[in-house]
Order: structure tokens, then C-alpha cells, then sequence
């Protein structure tokens, strides 16, 4: 009885462990993917999504790649979306992305940008 309860309890851990790795396989897309998906789309919104979460899975491991892509989704955020809550989150990470490299001026630039959208965005509402 004991080996029987052992072995559905395993089971359900397993099917558990199991699910959970292909929820993270499927809804895990490498930054070059996303990329890839924001040159295609022709939705503008789309496009800066894409190209934001591509940055963001970039500034561990390429900072200038994810502020270039960030700068790209930023410019779409404020001059086509006049969504400045989005561009806020990408100047703030267009700026990660140079506090990174160590180039300080350029971060400090991106930052003041980030704070004049949120204003924008706080005056929006």
C-alpha cells in the first residue's frame, strides 16, 4: 500500500517538474528570436514590445545590443505611440544599458530622458 502511494506521489512530482519545463521552453524566447519577430510585424505597438523584451534579455550579456534595441522601441514609444509610460521603461533601460558599459554621460542622458517621459506619462493621466 505504502509503494503505491510512493509511486503516484512520484508521478504527480515528476508530471509537476515536467510541466514546468516545457511551460518555461514555450514561453521562453531567446532575445535573437524576439528580434527576428520585431523586424517582421508591421504593428508598431508589437514591434516596440518585442524590441523591449529583447533588450531586456540582453543587458546581462550584451548592453550595447539592449540599448540599441531599447533606443529603437523608445523612439517608437514617444514618436509614433505617444505612449510615455513605455517610454519611460525604455529609456530607463536604454540607460541600464550604458551604465553597463560604463559610459556614464550617455547614461545620464538616458536617465534625465526617462524622468522628463514619466512626467509626460504623470501628466497624460
Amino acid at each position: 500500500m505504502q509503494s503505491s502511494v510512493k509511486r503516484k506521489t512520484m508521478s504527480k512530482i515528476l508530471k509537476i517538474v515536467f510541466s514546468f519545463f516545457i511551460f518555461q521552453n514555450l514561453s521562453a524566447q531567446s532575445a535573437a528570436a524576439l528580434e527576428v519577430q520585431a523586424r517582421k510585424t508591421a504593428d508598431k505597438r508589437e514591434k516596440m514590445t518585442l524590441l523591449y523584451k529583447a533588450a531586456e534579455r540582453y543587458l546581462g550579456t550584451n548592453p550595447d545590443k539592449a540599448s540599441q534595441l531599447s533606443h529603437q522601441a523608445y523612439i517608437i514609444a514617444n514618436e509614433d505611440l505617444k505612449d510615455y509610460t513605455m517610454a519611460t521603461r525604455t529609456a530607463f533601460l536604454n540607460a541600464e544599458g550604458y551604465a553597463r558599459q560604463k559610459e556614464w554621460s550617455n547614461a545620464k542622458f538616458r536617465y534625465n530622458r526617462s524622468k522628463e517621459s514619466a512626467l509626460k506619462a504623470n501628466d497624460m493621466d
